[in-house]
């Protein structure tokens, strides 16, 4: 049986995309056992439930954007796992179809002794259809916090 995400990369026009981008399609596939439909809209039915149930008590969740620091562009290239593994923190997300937003809390020094620093980051979700109240709370939050300015440019990163 096939995973599910096989057919629609194969169907994909695959030839566009980084070699980095084609194994990060492909590692689900190879981490996961094949899924029918049936288990995996369980699966997408039972975040959007828990997820829903809790902003049902708050007006929006907080949660890390990813389990470390960001990392250096370039830096993981070559570790597609490493890649896959920072987007786990906002999967249940997007599997719930809720509006969220990423925003910095922090800077952590980038490794390499460079002093640059790079953003640590915060994640908003929001209840369904309220995009309109998550980015009013988002820019409450810009307003307010108190972020030491970025120590080098994008660019340089």
């Amino acid at each position: 049986m096939l995973h599910p995400f096989t057919d629609l990369w194969r169907r994909s026009n695959n030839k566009k995309q980084t070699p980095a981008c084609t194994i990060l399609i492909k590692i689900p596939l190879h981490l996961s056992p094949p899924l029918s439909p049936s288990p995996s809209g369980q699966v997408r039915t039972l975040v959007q439930q828990e997820l829903v149930g809790a902003l049902s008590r708050f007006d929006a969740l907080v949660t890390p954007t990813a389990p470390t620091p960001a990392y250096r562009l370039g830096e993981k290239s070559t570790d597609p796992l490493a890649m896959y593994k920072g987007d786990l923190m906002t999967v249940n997300v997007n599997l719930a179809g809720l509006p969220a937003i990423v925003l910095p809390v922090a800077y952590a020094p980038a490794a390499g002794g460079s002093g640059h620093q790079l953003p640590i980051g915060l994640q908003l979700v929001g209840k369904a259809f309220d995009e309109a109240g998550l980015l009013r709370l988002a820019h409450a939050y810009e307003q307010t916090a108190e972020l030491p300015a970025l120590a080098a440019p994008l660019a340089a990163l």
